[in-house]
């Protein structure tokens, strides 16, 4: 039985803390037994680890200069005989590592899945982490070349394992007429976190030269709420924006609209496109970081070059205008889907836990 500890800063809603969720309750138990280490603090997706059996252990890190949390996490990886550590985010790459280096680990593996924007400290001691760090997984080509830029480490080490999800929400689910209020309404939705980076206020510009029967539907929350909204206000557009917050009810409200877009200045991968794709929606999205890895231009979607609000514009429009492309480009995109699928990329990740286990073992 091979030992394996995912360490995280936390279990809260994201998608890396989904991702450790998926690999842990995914890998074949009767080779694998995982545990989850949580850095500073427990988080919301924790009943969902603990009801698919996964052990998950948090060191409660106290503070920015809390520096013995390395010490307890060599401690669990000790008393727990871990044969391999997978670290994930900024803190759990830190802190695992060093944790994982003091406990003497067989297998470090990093994990990359955002493009590099850290600054002269943060790439200095990703260098010297990664010297000690056996394998680093990324989720992206896009990633993969950032990391490799910022610190200068042998690309002997890198490996690309795409993101998967589970496809089974997004095909059954069915649409409930929880947004669309008419027949003739065109529902034009994203997910997000409202973040700058991801651009919502090019989205509203370009949504308010859109026609007077669509309806832009932004699922998510963040530090931008008021000012989207004011936005919104602002552009007289309040009878036809609608905020949803963050929803549970992602797959059903998918179903129900009929073009996704994602106007991103930057994405390391972009999951959520994934669920777009397998909701049968046709995709407008930035050609930025690993989106254009997913979506190929006039294939299975539309890409616009990013923070250019006539050419998002213009993408919206032809989507909303021309039925057949959009036809096209969803019944294309509905098919590349699956080889995205979790159980693939578990399968890919266990293969590579496998091959370093037993290249330390001999």
């Amino acid at each position: 039985m091979i030992k394996i500890a995912f360490i995280i800063p936390s279990l809260e809603m994201g998608g890396s803390e989904q991702k450790v969720i998926d690999l842990a309750s995914g890998l074949d138990p009767k080779v694998f037994k995982p545990i989850i280490i949580t850095v500073t603090k427990f988080g919301a997706l924790l009943p969902k680890a603990e009801a698919l059996g996964i052990r998950v252990l948090c060191t409660n890190k106290k503070g920015k200069f809390d520096f013995s949390v390395k010490n307890r996490i060599a401690k669990i990886l000790k008393d727990g005989q871990i044969d391999i550590v997978q670290v994930f985010t900024s803190t759990g790459k830190i802190w695992g590592r060093l944790g994982a280096i003091k406990n003497h680990t067989k297998v470090i593996i990093s994990t990359e899945e955002s493009l590099f924007r850290n600054g002269f400290i943060d790439r200095f001691l990703e260098r010297r982490l990664n010297s000690k760090t056996d394998w680093i997984i990324a989720n992206s080509q896009a990633t993969k070349r950032s990391a490799l830029g910022a610190t200068k480490i042998s690309e002997t080490k890198y490996q690309v394992i795409h993101n998967g999800i589970r496809l089974e929400p997004f095909l059954s689910s069915k649409p409930t007429s929880a947004i669309r209020t008419s027949k003739d309404e065109f529902i034009i939705t994203t997910v997000a976190r409202f973040d700058p980076r991801k651009r919502l206020d090019l989205l509203i510009d370009a949504f308010s030269k859109c026609p007077s029967h669509t309806k832009l539907v932004l699922i998510g929350s963040g530090k931008l709420d008021q000012a989207l909204k004011d936005q919104v206000k602002g552009l007289n557009l309040e009878s036809r924006v609608a905020f949803l917050g963050t929803r549970n009810d992602i797959p059903t409200l998918l179903k129900e609209s009929d073009l996704f877009v994602l106007p991103s200045d930057e994405e390391g991968f972009g999951n959520v496109i994934l669920e777009a794709m397998a909701s049968n929606l046709a995709v407008v999205a930035s050609n930025v970081g690993g989106i254009p890895e997913i979506i190929q231009h006039e294939r299975n979607g539309l890409l616009f070059e990013k923070g250019n609000l006539e050419a998002l514009t213009n993408s919206i429009n032809r989507m909303i205008d021309d039925h057949l492309l959009r036809e096209k480009l969803k019944t294309q995109a509905s098919k590349d889907v699956y080889q995205y699928r979790l159980n693939e990329m578990v399968k890919a990740h266990e293969k590579t836990y496998l091959m370093l286990y037993q290249s330390k073992v001999k």
